[in-house]
């Protein structure tokens, strides 16, 4: 299992394990204890969790972990609070266990989390999914952005400058809620109504919280007839794939104090080419190693198989104790959230994305004419995807 943690935020997953006997029958918890601890990829150990049952199947203590129903169940959930995941970073890998009344310790499942706040945050040229998005529903002239000037309820929102139509000139469009109230945000309305006095929009589903002054929503889906969100994003992750042949991303991970004698080094689990590794000497530089010229030689080859570093050689000796660190590359991914950045060129993004809408566009009603603007759409698409592909650095390994 390996889900995206953002740090600073409270997590939990509903639910984290199931337990179950070697028959399949579900695992009755009595008298035991299952515990999750979480490391780092250097070992160092950030989480320590557990919940322990007495011999009725009651939870007699427990840290950061809960039963979902009953003790018979076998099923129990694991929270990580703000301040954890504050303190995370890269990947974590996680592993659970139980121990019986006996003092006999199992482990029954492991799995990694991946704590990144902005997805390639920081690269130059980041850009991220509600620039996008809004590119791209400007290319295909689908997008009119709203700013609550006044405070409105949880199925309604009110914009004295710009919802100036008349009466349910804006029914059956769809409200994406882009900005503002932390509650609201990404989610979805379909407007059922609109009041020319009132400048206001309604919902028939009710938001969580009511609408406020500076809220922003994206109102797409003209006269019901234009793209949705869940297509723009759709062809934009569509775009993200495509990107992963070319639009690779270098990265590096420190991997902490180098041990001879345990002698290899695990690859993170995104990336998808290994390009070096580097030692730090005495001075604080950063030092590159020769790569061997076969498995098992003087320097460092990759156990594809496995996802392992080798160092092998004189080099093994050289750089034992120091800190070493990987250089490698990740393939770009889908963009989950607004604020996911991607170094990916964004005009080659939105260029291929609008491309994508268009295709489908056709697909659904196919004309000639549109036969033909999808063709100029991939046409120009094509002729900027240069601009998305990455250099590749000498020696480098796919996986």
């Amino acid at each position: 299992m390996s889900d995206t943690i953002r740090p600073g935020n409270s997590y939990t997953e509903e639910p984290l394990l199931t337990l179950t006997n070697a028959n399949g029958s579900a695992f009755e918890l009595a008298n035991s204890t299952v515990r999750l601890t979480a490391t780092t990829a250097t070992g160092t150990q950030i989480v320590d969790h557990f919940i322990t049952f007495n011999a009725l199947g009651n939870v007699t203590a427990s840290s950061n972990m809960t039963v979902v129903g009953t003790s018979a169940s076998g099923i129990v959930s694991n929270q990580l609070t703000a301040i954890e995941t504050l303190s995370m970073t890269g990947w974590m890998y996680w592993t659970a266990s139980v121990t019986d009344i006996l003092g006999n310790t199992e482990p029954v499942a492991a799995g990694t989390w991946k704590v990144s706040s902005n997805l390639r945050a920081g690269l130059p040229g980041s850009i991220t999914r509600r620039d996008l998005r809004r590119m791209i529903l400007g290319e295909v002239g689908g997008v009119r952005i709203l700013k609550a000037t006044a405070n409105g309820s949880d199925v309604t929102f009110i914009d004295a400058t710009n919802l100036i139509g008349e009466n349910n000139t804006y029914i059956d469009q769809q409200a994406y809620f882009a900005g503002g109230t932390v509650q609201n945000l990404e989610l979805i309305r379909h407007v059922t109504g609109s009041n020319r006095d009132q400048r206001a929009i309604g919902f028939g589903l009710a938001l969580p919280m009511p609408t406020a002054i500076g809220d922003v929503v994206e109102l797409v889906n003209m006269r019901g007839t234009g793209y949705q969100i869940a297509d723009v994003h759709q062809a934009l992750d569509e775009a993200m794939i495509s990107a992963r042949t070319g639009a690779l991303i270098p990265a590096t991970q420190t991997m902490g104090t180098y041990s001879r004698t345990t002698g290899s080094l695990e690859i993170p689990p995104d990336w998808v080419l290994i390009s070096g590794i580097q030692w730090q000497d005495e001075t604080g530089a950063w030092r590159p190693m020769r790569i061997a010229s076969r498995a098992g030689g003087d320097g460092w080859s990759v156990d594809k198989y496995n996802r392992l570093v080798e160092v092998g050689g004189t080099w093994g000796y050289k750089i034992d104790g120091a800190t070493v660190r990987l250089a490698g590359m990740t393939a770009p991914e889908r963009l989950e959230h607004d604020d996911d950045t991607t170094g990916v060129n964004a005009e080659w993004l939105t260029a291929q994305a609008v491309a994508n809408l268009l295709q489908g566009s056709y697909l659904r009603h196919p004309t000639q004419e549109r036969r033909d603007i999808v063709f100029q759409a991939q046409q120009k698409a094509n002729g900027l995807r240069a601009l998305a592909v990455n250099r590749i650095p000498a020696n480098a390994i796919k996986l």
